[in-house]
């Protein structure tokens, strides 16, 4: 085979990729380091700009205000977001004002003018006095307005909570509005002129601009972080992922015959009666893992199953990052087109890599290696009784088979296997990915580049191509002696040998299409020059469209014909519509469940008026997203009563109480777990930040000696939020804030003076005392959220979990069934494009499952008064849940690959003219099996005893697969089938076996998890079939 050069080779034989310049550059292990570094900057420039004098006449005793504003926007990663980010949040500060004006209009429409003039004329005395606690804004106080503004606060907070939960991606760009047209509502409407209420406006919205702006600049200027650079990252991790779990797997199939004689010591041992000494054979049996030496090697499965878990959590990031890189302006090599191109090849390597892992799942079953998937006896024999095949264990035949399993096809398999890590390899260094990238065009005179490719390595595509036919060429000489029959029926040994070589053939093909796709990328130039790259006006249309469709599914019913015309949307094949689902992957979406349908016919202007008006009053009234966020009005009006009361105002003003109504607003969320987990997270970072605060104050009191250390103590805190920025935005966000004020407001003392700042209202407050009062409202505005979150109860995770899972069984039920579909073609006329439907089902079912793993860990925050919540058994069901899913994307494979065969296709399909209906009463076997456990979960019942078991029924398909195995070796023998379709066949066999198997494990798990989750109501349940209905 062709050695691709290693990331090492420059002239002087150093390895480019090691030093530490091309590793900063180009390598993901400093990215999270700039990342937070351009984020501390960011905030600590705009309290510097602050400190400017006209800055500071104009911003008053909002500068403090500023940095929160920083803090809020430098969220955003890469640089399209930033644009977009600041595009949007400018365009809504600017829109939300007319709003703010609005309600101070009203507001001062109800005001008693006598009552005005005698308040101005005390302000006025006061003023000439010096007497600052009485010149403060609380004396202009009348309730009519009082009541006026708090309206229109409440309509501000109804449609903030409302957007935030519909529009995650733009959720600070909306609490940023919020907060600029809160503090309108909240301070303005107790001022009679026109002329300070003015200048309030002028004040938050030139702080609200200059965070803005700082931001964006930083942003943009200082390490830009290109959205193709995570795309393009995570395609590498992608690849190498890919790369360990085809060698871990390679090895596994290799040292099967190892495993096996362990199995057979081991039951030999358990056996005899003749001896209480172990054997020295018995050493070497596997063992459980509370018998395990401690020095004994960890089970190579485990490691597998970890890599699984990170391919599939790395192709939902990829999916999610590949739309904003499409949008980047940059000067690069791919466009849009070629990006997308990329994903699809890289997206096709999934299923045949978790094909092996089923495979190395279904070896571990058959030698009963107890440490993965919890294997038993019982289930064994379940896979065993599906598989239908020879298990006489210890048996010449089944030694046989594995010896040539030793001798002969292991090493064929390891040889693919290094032939498609080196096609890795090669697709990597033509596409610059992983080790193989290169540094940045201004830098790459003072760093080490990669070797350029050469005329030969072009042509390695034909290399590849010549050793996956001399894989084939090769089983010709053994395809008969291992798929040799006993009685009609395959050894174990025989189908787990066909299932690998499947496999391993559709990885090789797969990676063998997308090797020369790279190929032709760098021949044609793409990959060798660079270009300007400008996103297509379509990428935003698109992206207007998803946001619209996922609002719209707020005034349909969530029913039969809505997942008809779901069905038959994936049919028609509208291009990049599975995008639509798969950026829903957070367990808030779990959480918006679509309302009632109007029947009202669309049939001119007024018609069409009328319905946008009904669909409003739809939503207004039956979405789940508008009952949160009257919900999230109503704390946060709650949490602002003391602005609208005579005797609580001057106290609102003087201890800055507005920070309660948004901390509600940050931390009100729409799932009870999330919700008490915010809770205690804010707490814990409004307690770091006043500390990190209270230090900077302290240690920097030499001149010019608080910013740069201000800088140190915010670059710990960005950093852990860009390690995990889903989990840590919270503690993140309200320690940066936190300390934002607690600095802020004490460099605004030394800039303004004291009395300034108590003319404004507020009461100067010293560092430690202002800590503590943080602590005080960011506790007042937690309370205030989780009394809200549980009177009345919030969605609790537990029950979203039942209905994702449920709609997760509904979704799996139709791609079974457009599977089943596909196999009828010769006598049924099929829908257009079926085969996208099914890809559209695969991805919607990947971001499904990424929202169950989500909510599972949200139950955990969660009280649970009917008894300990059991997340073990929840999660167990997931695995089986997803290994179902897999075979059956596999199973779907095999079939397209066996319906590739053509000529021989039809003529295994003729060899039984009784198998298609026999498979066609197992499919409505399954899929009923699927829609009973969906509606079990669903309406929280039991499954009905009377429903058929999918092992039994399997029984049948067995049968009749028996009877054609002998006519397809007959045939085989004679030549009439290549080596392939017997291959496929014999994986097909196997997979449906595997289906089956987990099909009967999960009707047994749905039974667990019923039996002890508890029980609900009588008329819960009643009201869910009601739904169903």
């Amino acid at each position: 085979m062709h050695e691709p050069p290693s990331p090492v080779d420059s002239e002087d034989g150093k390895q480019y990729n090691g030093s530490r310049w091309h590793s900063f550059l180009v390598g993901g292990r400093y990215t999270n380091l700039k990342l937070a570094f351009k984020a501390s900057l960011a905030v600590v420039l705009t309290l510097a700009i602050g400190e400017a004098d006209n800055v500071s006449a104009v911003e008053g005793t909002t500068l403090y205000v500023s940095t929160i504003f920083a803090t809020l926007f430098m969220a955003n990663k890469t640089r399209v977001q930033t644009i977009e980010n600041a595009l949007i949040a400018g365009v809504l500060m600017a829109a939300v004002i007319p709003y703010g004006m609005l309600g101070y209009l009203c507001a001062k429409a109800t005001r008693d003018p006598a009552r005005d003039a005698t308040a101005l004329r005390q302000y006025a005395s006061a003023m000439a006095r010096g007497d600052t606690k009485n010149a403060t804004p609380a004396i202009f106080y009348q309730p009519e307005a009082a009541a006026v503004s708090a309206v229109f606060l409440f309509g501000l907070a109804w449609a903030a909570n409302v957007a935030k939960t519909l529009f995650v991606p733009f959720t600070f760009p909306i609490v940023a509005s919020t907060i600029v047209c809160g503090i309108l509502f909240l301070q303005g409407y107790l001022y009679p002129e026109w002329s300070q209420f003015y200048t309030i406006v002028k004040q938050v919205l030139y702080s609200a601009y200059i965070g803005l702006a700082s931001s964006t600049i930083v942003g943009l200027v200082v390490f830009p972080y290109n959205a193709r650079e995570p795309y393009l990252a995570l395609t590498g991790r992608f690849l190498d992922t890919v790369e360990k779990l085809i060698s871990g797997h390679a090895n596994h199939f290799s040292t099967a015959h190892v495993r096996y004689r362990q199995h057979l010591s081991a039951e030999n041992a358990e056996s005899s009666h003749s001896s209480n000494t172990e054997t020295k054979d018995s050493t070497d049996r596997i063992k459980s893992p509370s018998k395990k030496a401690k020095n004994e090697p960890p089970n190579p499965m485990v490691a597998l199953q970890g890599l699984r878990e990170a391919l599939t959590a790395i192709s939902a990031v990829h999916a999610l990052s590949k739309v904003p890189a499409k949008r980047e302006v940059a000067l690069g090599h791919m466009r849009g087109s070629e990006l997308e191109a990329m994903h699809k090849h890289c997206r096709s390597l999934l299923i045949p890599v978790l094909g092996c892992n089923l495979w190395s799942q279904v070896a571990d079953v058959i030698n009963k290696d107890e440490t993965t998937d919890s294997v038993h006896d019982q289930g064994r024999e379940t896979f065993l009784q599906s598989l239908g095949a020879e298990t006489n264990g210890g048996s010449e035949e089944e030694d046989r088979i594995y010896r040539l399993m030793a001798e002969r096809i292991a090493p064929r398999i390891k040889a693919l296997s290094n032939s498609c890590t080196d096609a890795i390899v090669h697709i990597q260094r033509l596409l610059h990915l992983g080790p193989y990238s290169r540094p940045p065009l201004l830098f790459r005179p003072f760093v080490r580049s990669p070797q350029g490719i050469t005329e030969a390595d072009l042509h390695f595509s034909d290399t590849f191509e010549a050793e996956i036919a001399a894989f084939w060429a090769e089983k010709h000489a053994d395809d008969h002696e291992a798929f040799r029959f006993s009685n009609g029926r395959p050894s174990v040994a025989s189908l787990l040998i066909l299932y690998m070589e499947s496999t391993m053939h559709a990885m090789s093909e797969s990676l063998l299409v997308f090797t020369r796709w790279a190929e032709e990328q760098h021949s044609s130039g793409i990959m060798t020059s660079r270009r300007l790259i400008l996103p297509k006006s379509s990428r935003y249309t698109k992206a207007i469209s998803r946001g619209l469709y996922n609002l719209k599914q707020h005034t349909h019913e969530d029913g039969e014909s809505n997942e008809i015309r779901r069905t038959t949307t994936g049919m028609r094949g509208i291009e990049d519509d599975y995008e639509v689902e798969a950026e829903r992957q957070d367990a808030t979406d779990a959480f918006l469940v679509k309302a009632k349908s109007t029947l009202v016919a669309r049939t001119g202007f007024f018609s069409g008026v009328a319905l946008a008006l009904y669909r409003f009053k739809i939503f207004l009234f039956d979405s789940n997203v508008s009952a949160f966020g009257f919900r999230a009005a109503v704390a946060m009006t709650a949490g602002a009563l003391p602005a609208f009361f005579p005797d609580s105002v001057a106290a609102f003003l003087r201890f800055r109480l507005i920070w309660i109504t948004f901390t509600v607003l940050l931390g009100l969320q729409p799932v009870l777990g999330r919700g008490i987990a915010a809770s205690v997270f804010r707490v814990l970072g409004t307690i770091v930040g006043g500390v990190a605060g209270l230090v900077v104050l302290e240690v920097g009191r030499v001149a010019g000696g608080r910013l740069p250390l201000f800088f140190l103590t915010l670059l710990v805190p960005f950093y852990f939020f860009q390690l995990d920025p889903k989990k840590n935005l919270l503690p993140v966000l309200l320690t940066v804030i936190t300390e934002d004020l607690v600095v802020g407001y004490e460099l605004q003392k030394d800039k303004l003076g004291v009395a300034a700042i108590e003319r404004s209202g507020q009461a100067y407050l010293a560092p430690p005392a202002l800590m503590g009062y943080r602590i005080l409202l960011t506790l007042a505005g937690v309370v205030i959220a989780l009394l809200f979150s549980i009177f009345p109860s919030l969605p609790t995770a537990r029950n979203l979990l039942r209905d994702n899972v449920a709609k997760h069984f509904f979704l799996i039920s139709d791609m079974y069934l457009l599977c089943s579909v596909r196999r009828t073609a010769d006598r049924f006329d099929l829908p257009k494009d079926i085969d996208k439907a099914i890809t559209k089902k695969q991805a919607e079912s990947l971001a499904l499952s990424a929202a169950a793993t989500d909510l599972i860990g949200l139950t955990g925050f969660e009280p649970s008064p009917r008894g300990v919540f059991p997340r073990d058994e929840w999660s167990k069901f997931l695995l089986l849940f997803n290994n179902f899913n897999t075979a059956l994307a596999v199973s779907n494979a095999l079939f397209t690959r066996l319906e590739q065969g053509g000529q021989q296709y039809n003529l295994l399909r003729e060899s039984d003219s009784d198998l298609a209906a026999t498979a066609d009463e197992y499919s409505r076997v399954a899929a009923a099996t699927v829609l009973a456990i969906g509606n079990a979960l669903f309406v929280w019942q039991p499954i009905s005893p009377t429903l058929r078991s999918p092992v039994v029924a399997h029984q049948a398909v067995l049968q009749r697969l028996s009877d054609l195995s002998s006519t397809i070796t007959a045939q085989r023998e004679r030549g009439l089938l290549s080596a392939d379709t017997v291959t496929h066949f014999g994986a097909h066999r196997i997979v449906s076996a595997l289906m089956s198997k987990y099909l009967e494990d999960l009707l047994k798990q749905t039974t667990v998890l019923v039996g002890e989750s508890g029980f609900r109501s009588y008329l819960t349940a009643h009201r869910k079939e009601e739904k169903l209905q």
